[in-house]
């Protein structure tokens, strides 16, 4: 046993240098994972949502970038007000065969598959405008969710991740 002033004790000091180092390193990586957490990372926040395309210029989505395995999750599409008999919005099959539906605000009137697509068709009630639509999806699985909308000859794509 070494003598440590008057102690009788023993001690490793580079063991116990690494070990304070490496406490350090797990202290900052705990900080970024919260700081991450804070910013939107596995969730809401600045780095958790997202949009693409432009609704003045024909068709703009709003996503959630990082979303959660069988958790609710929104997708709005905006365009500029439409006041015709009928407005059809087309979504990926890819991104429709990987979700569940949940709700679709306002309710279409009719919904038709293809190949590549599915269509939702809404019909406004006499002398309405619509500009907006909500789908309300839960994800079947996790990994990447991609997919695009498309209304008229505007296509946006968009990119998303599910965790677990």
């Amino acid at each position: 046993m070494k003598r440590v002033g008057d102690l009788e004790i023993t001690q490793d000091l580079p063991f116990q240098e690494r070990e304070w180092r490496s406490q350090r390193i797990g202290w900052a990586v705990m900080a970024l994972v919260v700081l991450a957490a804070l910013l939107g990372l596995f969730g809401d926040g600045p780095l958790g949502q997202a949009s693409a395309g432009d609704p003045a210029k024909g068709l703009g989505v709003s996503y959630a970038r990082f979303s959660r395995f069988q958790s609710t999750t929104e997708l709005a599409v905006r365009f500029p007000p439409e006041s015709g008999p009928e407005v059809r919005v087309l979504l990926s099959r890819s991104f429709a065969d990987r979700v569940t539906m949940k709700a679709i605000v306002p309710p279409p009137a009719a919904h038709e598959g293809g190949d590549d697509a599915v269509v939702y068709i809404f019909r406004p009630g006499q002398g309405q405008s619509m500009s907006s639509i909500t789908f309300s999806y839960e994800p079947n699985s996790s990994g990447t969710l991609d997919g695009w909308v498309r209304k008229d000859s505007s296509v946006v794509p968009f990119s998303g991740w599910v965790f677990p």
